[in-house]
């Protein structure tokens, strides 16, 4: 897959491989939502610089060539709306972990419930993907729509399973098995 390259266009939306030339728009997008993001995406601190940004999209242009993770930027309208992908691959389980996030100014409008289908449908026609986990802190009941609405079993909750913000947080455990998409 070439860096930028537009994975899936439906309707108004399009998933675009990160790279480093949509590190302006990004970082302009991160610093409007910054302070709502930072509570639950941890790598939203490291972006507190223009530079920082394309250090980040470098990086993940990397991991997405060598199929580590697939990170995609959503495109609503032609306009920068979010990121979703695969923040975790493991070849050998066949298994994938999913993430996602999305400004405010696009909320509300099932941008992500769409882009989030588009990104499963993508990963079960052309990934060797058997298993789809999506893990979010507990207190971000937002997020959690997302699995609810794709089928996605919610596999129980990981006491203090992660660590933010000096302090550990539940988190929210679902899985979607290929079998189980349609």
């Amino acid at each position: 897959m070439r860096s930028g390259q537009t994975i899936i266009e439906r309707q108004e939306i399009a998933l675009k491989l990160a790279h480093p030339g949509q590190a302006e728009e990004l970082f302009n997008l991160l610093e409007r939502e910054r302070g709502t993001l930072e509570e639950f995406v941890p790598w939203v601190a490291e972006t507190q610089s223009l530079p920082a940004t394309q250090r980040f999209l470098r990086e993940s242009d990397l991991f997405n060539q060598g199929g580590q993770k697939l990170i995609s930027l959503i495109y609503w309208q032609g306009l920068l709306a979010g990121s979703i992908g695969l923040l975790r691959i493991n070849r050998q389980h066949r298994s994938a972990e999913m993430g996602y996030w999305l400004g405010k100014e696009a909320e509300g409008r099932g941008i992500m419930s769409t882009a989030a289908r588009l990104l499963v449908t993508y990963i079960f026609e052309h990934l060797p993907i058997h298993r789809l986990e999506i893990r979010i802190p507990s207190p971000n009941v937002r997020a959690q729509r997302i699995p609810h609405v794709l089928g996605f079993q919610h596999e129980g909750t990981l006491r203090q399973g992660a660590f933010h913000h000096g302090q550990f947080l539940d988190i929210e455990l679902y899985a979607l098995i290929r079998t189980d998409w349609n």
